[in-house]
């Protein structure tokens, strides 16, 4: 009872904490609207000059690293003596590295693409060559997914190599499904622990976007709809999650 009662006033003290924040933190935002309108203004015409070529160089970059990481894997492997295992835990390692690059390369790019047809929008002029800029903008994204794609597998080949008991294709559009029954129980307890950890970053990431949507609707004039498209994540991801739980527990 001690533990709970220390928990509720815990609880009390933290939901205070970010009311008054909150409540302090719209008085402020409601300050500097102006300054950040202008701001945010001033970034997207000046991100207008590269946004052509914003996507191009950062997947040149990405994929070069994915490139040397990959290599550095196959190095390792080939090293390997057949008995120690903290070589291939390195080589997986390097390979996972270059999955989390593209990972990140993908959303960075799907930004980059919006705020590019954004910036082109509202400062590009077709008739003064803003259609070539765009070509450039379509281009950028498609070379990002090619690269990614390639990146992946290469990385999802790799760890076959070192597995021959993993199934699936990167071809396949069940190829989770089908690598998911090829792992073993130790392996998906670790994907269960991921999953769940993601989930709960999810969970954090949506309820402060779900501040930070209300005050711009309430200050900034971003109207309802960023904060609906949050809270429908926020819903997709949280019954999700609890289906799942409930089917496991069948």
């Amino acid at each position: 009872m001690k533990s709970e009662k220390r928990a509720i006033g815990r609880m009390i003290l933290t939901t205070g904490f970010c009311a008054l924040l909150g409540f302090f933190g719209g008085m402020f935002a409601a300050r500097i609207a102006d300054w950040a309108q202008g701001f945010f203004q001033g970034a997207v015409a000046a991100f207008y000059v590269v946004a052509p070529y914003s996507n191009l160089f950062l997947t040149t970059v990405v994929l070069v690293a994915g490139i040397c990481l990959m290599r550095k894997a196959r190095s390792l492997y080939r090293s390997w003596d057949g008995e120690d295992e903290d070589v291939i835990d390195r080589a997986e390692r390097k390979a996972a590295y270059a999955m989390v690059l593209t990972s990140v390369n993908m959303i960075a790019g799907m930004f980059l693409f919006g705020l590019g047809i954004y910036s082109l929008m509202e400062y590009g002029d077709v008739q003064e060559g803003a259609g070539r800029e765009l070509v450039l903008i379509i281009a950028g994204l498609i070379y990002m997914m090619i690269a990614n794609f390639a990146l992946d597998k290469r990385a999802i080949g790799f760890e076959k190599e070192i597995n021959p008991e993993k199934q699936g294709s990167v071809y396949d559009s069940r190829f989770h499904e089908v690598w998911m029954r090829s792992c073993d129980e130790s392996e998906k307890f670790q994907i269960y622990q991921a999953g769940y950890a993601s989930m709960r970053a999810g969970t954090a990431a949506c309820a402060l976007l779900w501040i930070f949507s209300t005050v711009g609707m309430m200050t900034w004039d971003f109207g309802i709809m960023p904060m609906a498209m949050v809270l429908v994540i926020w819903l997709v991801m949280l019954v999700r999650y609890h289906a799942a739980c409930l089917q496991v527990k069948k």
